[in-house]
Formats: C-alpha cells, sequence, structure tokens
C-alpha cells in the first residue's frame, strides 16, 4: 500500500475515509493484476458508513458467498481459485474463473433475488477487447434504489434525504429479518423432515403411531406450528441479550412453550426435548448471528456456555430422569447440553446429504450412542436398555427386511426414542442453516 501522509488537521471521519479508499484503491490494483488471466467475480458487503466490517455485513457476505459457491458447483463450473481478503473498505472474495466463463447476468440475477441482495455488490470483472485494461461488466438493470424510501439512491445520496443512522438501523433491520426468516423455516423445516422419516423404530410416522397411543401425526404437525413461536423467541433472546442472561430467559419462554403445547395436546408431551435442546441451539445461533464476525466460537461451543448450568437443575427435580442420572450416570437430554451436544455434531457429519438413508443411518447411530431415557424408561430395565442398543448395533440398515423387523419388534415392545428424534431435529436444523450460509458448528 502506498504511504500517505495524514494532515493533524483532519477529522477522525476524513482520516477512515482516506483510509478506505486507500484499501478500495488496493482492491482494483489486484483485480487489474489478475485479469489478464481470469475472469473474476468480486463479492463484497456494500454497507454504509465508515465501519464497513460489521456483523451484519459479514452475514450479507457470507450469505451470498454461499448462495454463489451452489450456483458454481451445480452448474460444474471450474473456480481457478478463490481468495478472500480482510480490508477497511469491507471484506471482500475474488471468485478467479477461467477466461471463458461469463456469469454477468446470473451474478445479476443473484443479487436481485433477495431483499439484502441491496446490501452486497457482485460485480465481474473482464478484460477490455481493445487492450486498454479493465472493463467491470456487470450492470444493473434498473439503479439500485434507497434502502428507505425506495428513490433512486443516487438521488438520496445526492440529497442527503437520509441519515448515515437511519441508513445503518434499516440495513440491520434487514438481515435480522432475514435471519429469522431462515431461523422459521429451518425449525419448520428440521422437525418435518424427522417427523416424516418411515420407519423409525416406534416413535411416531405418517404411516404409524408406533410405539404411542396418546398421539398421532397430525397431533405433532400442529404441535409443532405451537410451539415454533417460542423458539424463534429463544433465538430472539440470543440475539440481544449478554451470553450470562440468556439461559434464564429461555427457560422462562420454554415453560411458556412446554405449557401452550401442553394445553393443546391435553397434557401429552410431544415436543418437550426439542424446546430444551433446540431452545438453547436456537438461542446460541443468535448470539453468533449478533456478533458474527467477532464471536470466534462456533454454535456449539457458544450452546455449551449457554447450558453451562443446567446440571445444577436436577436437585430440584424429582423425575424418572434425576432418578436415572444418579443411579446410573445417564444424564439424557441435560447431559448433551451440558456436554455441548457432541451427538448433535456427530449426527450433522453423519447427514453429508439430506435423505431418508442418512437420516436413518443418523438415528440409528443416535440410538447406540446416545443417552436416551425415554429409551430407558421404555426398556424397563438397565440390561434390556444396553441389549437394545446392541441390537441396532448389529443392525444392517441396508437390508429392509432386517431394518422393518426390528422397527416392529420395538413398536411390539412399546420401545421408543424420543431423545433420539429430539437431537436428530437439532442437527437438521443446523444442517439446514449451514445450506443458507457458511458457518461452524
Amino acid at each position: 500500500m502506498d504511504n500517505k501522509k495524514i494532515n493533524k488537521d483532519e477529522s477522525i471521519e476524513e482520516i477512515l475515509s482516506d483510509i478506505i479508499l486507500m484499501f478500495r484503491e488496493e482492491r482494483i490494483k489486484e483485480i487489474n493484476s489478475l485479469v489478464d488471466k481470469h475472469n473474476i467475480i468480486c463479492v463484497k458487503s456494500n454497507i454504509v458508513g465508515l465501519q464497513k466490517n460489521t456483523n451484519y455485513g459479514d452475514f450479507v457476505l457470507k450469505y451470498f458467498q454461499k448462495k454463489i459457491d451452489d450456483y458454481i458447483f451445480i452448474n460444474n463450473i471450474t473456480i481457478n481459485k478463490k481468495i478472500v481478503r480482510m480490508s477497511f473498505d469491507g471484506d471482500y472474495i475474488l471468485y478467479l474463473l477461467n477466461k471463458d466463463i461469463h456469469l454477468k447476468e446470473e451474478m445479476i440475477t443473484l443479487e436481485e433475488s433477495e431483499e439484502i441482495g441491496r446490501l452486497i455488490d457482485i460485480d465481474v470483472y473482464e478484460e477490455s477487447q481493445n487492450g486498454n485494461g479493465l472493463v467491470k461488466s456487470i450492470t444493473r438493470k434498473n439503479p439500485r434504489k434507497c434502502l428507505i424510501c425506495d428513490n433512486p439512491v443516487f438521488i438520496c445520496q445526492r440529497l442527503k434525504t437520509h441519515t448515515t443512522e437511519e441508513l445503518i438501523n434499516k440495513s440491520r433491520q434487514m438481515v435480522f429479518n432475514k435471519q429469522k426468516e431462515m431461523v422459521l423455516k429451518a425449525l419448520k423445516e428440521s422437525m418435518m423432515l424427522e417427523l416424516d422419516l418411515h420407519p423409525k423404530f416406534g416413535l411416531v410416522t405418517k404411516y404409524s403411531n408406533g410405539s404411542h397411543t396418546d398421539m398421532n401425526y397430525e397431533m405433532m404437525k400442529n404441535t409443532q406450528d405451537i410451539i415454533i413461536p417460542y423458539l424463534v423467541k429463544m433465538f430472539e433472546c440470543g440475539y440481544n441479550l449478554d451470553i450470562k442472561d440468556i439461559y434464564k430467559e429461555i427457560k422462562k419462554i420454554g415453560l411458556s412453550a412446554d405449557r401452550a403445547m401442553l394445553d393443546y395436546t391435553n397434557e401429552v408431551n410431544v415436543y418437550k426435548g426439542v424446546i430444551f435442546s433446540l431452545g438453547i441451539i436456537v438461542s446460541a445461533l443468535g448470539y453468533k448471528f449478533n456478533g458474527l464476525g467477532i464471536v470466534k466460537q462456533n454454535i456449539l461451543s457458544i450452546s455449551k456456555k449457554i447450558a453451562k448450568d443446567v446440571k445444577s437443575e436436577y436437585s430440584n427435580h424429582n423425575t424418572f430422569g434425576v432418578k436415572v442420572y444418579k443411579e446410573y450416570g445417564i444424564g439424557g437430554a441435560r447431559e448433551e447440553a451440558y456436554n455441548g451436544f457432541l451427538n448433535v455434531k456427530q449426527t450433522v457429519k453423519i447427514i453429508k446429504d439430506i435423505n431418508d438413508k442418512n437420516l436413518l443411518k443418523a438415528l440409528v447411530n443416535l440410538i447406540i450412542e446416545l443417552d436416551d431415557t425415554v429409551m430407558l424408561k421404555r426398556a424397563k430395565s438397565i440390561e434390556r436398555y444396553m441389549e437394545i442398543k446392541n441390537e441396532f448395533f448389529m443392525l444392517d440398515i441396508n437390508n429392509y427386511d432386517e431394518v422393518m423387523k426390528l422397527n416392529d419388534k420395538m413398536i411390539k415392545e412399546n420401545i421408543s426414542f424420543g431423545g433420539c428424534a429430539d437431537i436428530l431435529i437439532c442437527a437438521l436444523f443446523i444442517k439446514l442453516i449451514q445450506k443458507s450460509i457458511n458457518i461452524k458448528i
């Protein structure tokens, strides 16, 4: 970078503007140095103000990076190299493509496909035909509109119609709305993917009530719509609160969700474990999103911090779960949360692609590995509990007849695996979030 003398009389804003300009020039220089060998896609968040690297800007960059990565993968496009750069003008990503690949229209479509596309710049660069250097080949069909009033943005900029603070607040709200939309969609889809899986060894499916005489497919499907708004509130808690205060607040919301569920089901516990486990994970995601570029921990590490005191609650309850924890050391959902959802992490790895075969494989692995107090209660003895785990360890999930035989046996014995189903839903939720944005679990 060229050295630049800073005048002592300059304001902080002027100094920062000069620094941003220098980094912007550096980016263009780098692109110029590469464009003779590559066609280039440059992706950079378009953030108002002098602070270009923000949590919401980082989210927008990662979100569109995933969309571009998916487009390139689906269309089998060769990337010569992908360069990620940190910059005071806003971090950016360069995709270096072969010279015969032209994606101008496709990138315009990607940028204009989302409301938050107004907060991203996806520029395509190609070498000029006359040899005079760089040409920015991407052009928008229509001038960009103002975030607030929908007039052409250049008019509002010239007239200074809106303050920087107003534009920043609008940008943050747009991103938060997108995040909530993602969470809501992933919550519903993850719960339906688990519910629709069949066979499921005594768990409720579309085709069988399994080992449950008090619940069915429609009850579970409808209960999802009752508890999901509470889970979204937990996400908002994670987004807005200090990490030390999150568990206390989401516990209150969880109790309200439990009550709403039981009121609808006439006291049948359909998704209490999901409310507890997924509530912690979704609040951790909220905390991560609000500090995306600053919070270095992954979602499950944050979950572990949120849940650090859950085991202390054993002394406040006289339940079957507390009894088996004291007698056998089987901690169930609380132990899983306390340890940072290690089985969720393993299950996400198993579900490389979301399909019934992988979901069945993941469920069987959970039955073998997870301390499931629902399963233990149904088994009625620790000896039978361990025998069941061994039966699933010996199961060939590629043998349909063998799978159905064990499924029917579990139903006949009135066995169910509610804890495993809860963890499968949690893993699916994370997997679906990862389909929308590059984020570590």
